[in-house]
C-alpha cells in the first residue's frame, strides 16, 4: 500500500484520519479500486484502527471509499457513469448558480468575477496553465457563493473532490483551459446581460462541452468501466 503522510496538530483522531486518507484518494496516492486495510492505514497515521474506520465510514458516505461485505474497504472505482454523474449535477447547481447570480449580484460582485475571467485570459497569454485553472476554480465557486446556501456549498464541495481525482487521472486536455475559459466568459456575460436563461443556458453547455471531451479521453477510456 502507498505511504500515507500522518497529519499533525490539535484536530481530533478521526478528523487527521479522514482528512489523510481523503487526501490521498484525491491525489492518486490511493488508486481507484485499491483495498483500504485498516491496520496498515493505522500503522501510517501512528493512530489506533478505530479512528481509521470511523474516518472510512465518513469517506464511504461521500463516495469516495466502498465497502463489501467479508472483503473491506476499498478506494471507490470510477466509471463513466460516475464521471456523468458528477458533471450532469454540477451542470444543474451552477446552472441555477448562474441565473440566482444574472438576477441578484451587485455592481462590486460583478467586478469580482470579471477580474477573475480576466486574470484567466492574462493566464492563458502568458502560458501559465496553473493560474488559469486555479482562477477558473474560483470562478466556479464564486457562483456558487452567489446562492448563499451552506448546503449547496457543502455539495459542490463533495462534488469538486470527485472532480479533482477524475482531473488527476488524465493530466488535462490538450486545449481544454482556453474553451473552458472562453466558456466561462459566456456565462459570465449573460449575467452582466441580466439574461437567467442565457446564463443557465451557457453554464449548461459549458458542461456538456466538457464532459463529450472528458469521456472521449484515452486516458479515460483505459481507466474506466465501459
Amino acid at each position: 500500500m502507498a505511504s500515507l503522510e500522518p497529519l499533525e496538530g490539535a484536530l481530533p483522531l478521526t478528523e487527521r484520519a479522514y482528512q489523510s486518507i481523503k487526501a490521498a484518494i484525491i491525489n492518486l496516492v490511493l488508486r481507484p479500486g485499491q483495498p483500504l486495510v485498516e491496520t496498515s492505514l493505522a500503522q501510517q497515521l501512528h493512530i489506533s484502527k478505530t479512528p481509521v474506520r470511523d474516518a472510512l465510514r465518513k469517506l464511504e458516505k461521500e463516495g469516495l471509499v466502498v465497502f463489501y461485505p467479508y472483503k473491506g474497504f476499498y478506494v471507490a472505482p470510477i466509471s463513466r457513469e460516475d464521471i456523468r454523474e458528477v458533471y450532469h449535477l454540477k451542470s444543474l447547481l451552477e446552472g441555477m448558480a448562474a441565473r440566482v447570480a444574472a438576477r441578484t449580484l451587485t455592481k462590486e460582485q460583478i467586478e469580482e468575477a470579471e477580474s477573475l475571467i480576466e486574470g484567466a485570459d492574462d493566464a492563458i497569454r502568458r502560458g501559465d496553465e496553473d493560474a488559469c485553472r486555479a482562477l477558473g476554480d474560483q470562478f466556479h465557486r464564486f457562483l456558487i457563493a452567489a446562492v448563499r446556501n451552506r448546503r449547496l456549498e457543502a455539495l459542490m464541495d463533495n462534488l469538486s473532490d470527485h472532480q479533482e481525482r477524475f482531473f488527476k487521472l488524465i493530466f488535462g486536455i490538450p486545449g481544454r483551459l482556453q474553451r473552458s475559459t472562453l466558456e466561462h466568459r459566456r456565462v459570465f456575460e449573460a449575467i452582466v446581460e441580466g439574461d437567467e436563461l442565457k446564463a443557465e443556458a451557457a453554464v449548461h453547455a459549458h458542461m456538456e462541452s466538457f464532459i463529450q471531451e472528458f469521456l472521449e479521453n484515452e486516458k479515460i477510456k483505459e481507466i474506466t468501466d465501459p
